[in-house]
């Protein structure tokens, strides 16, 4: 088996422990696989084109997977009865994440890729150098993306 093929089922894996933990009502388990999925997610996206052997396209799949897992951690922390973004909605994406090698599909929500500092496990930030954005959209890396959470609170 390849590398790349041992990776993403490293990463299905890991979707799968997130996604029955979840089910589970694990929560803080749920969120700490997420939260460690999106990061290894994040850093193939930010990687260089000749160390990754993962296009373009499955890049961007893969930035969207990373934000759908985080939009779902948001959904757990947040003490709303209403969750933003349901358990049956991200496990949609588990036959994307095990197929990411063939997918070529629309994905089934209009997110945006996580702007990286979203992601960062604590103490990370000073070995990574930010680079500007070079879309310039609006809204891309805009801090208002995402709602302010308030740490510790659990439904």
């Amino acid at each position: 088996m390849t590398d790349i093929n041992k990776t993403v089922q490293k990463w299905h894996a890991s979707f799968k422990k997130g996604t029955d933990f979840d089910s589970w009502g694990q929560l803080v388990e749920a969120i700490d696989e997420y939260q460690i999925l999106a990061r290894h997610l994040q850093k193939e996206v930010q990687s260089t084109a000749n160390s990754s052997e993962f296009s373009e396209d499955q890049k961007k799949t893969l930035g969207k997977i990373a934000t759908c897992l985080e939009l779902r951690s948001s959904s757990l922390q947040t003490a709303q009865t209403q969750e933003e973004f349901k358990l049956e909605d991200l496990k949609t994406l588990e036959p994307i994440i095990k197929n990411i090698l063939s997918y070529n599909k629309d994905f089934p929500f209009d997110v945006q890729p996580v702007p990286i500092r979203k992601i960062l496990a604590p103490g990370e930030e000073e070995n990574l150098e930010f680079e500007e954005e070079e879309e310039g959209g609006a809204g891309v890396g805009s801090p208002d993306l995402f709602s302010t959470r308030v740490p510790g609170w659990f439904h």
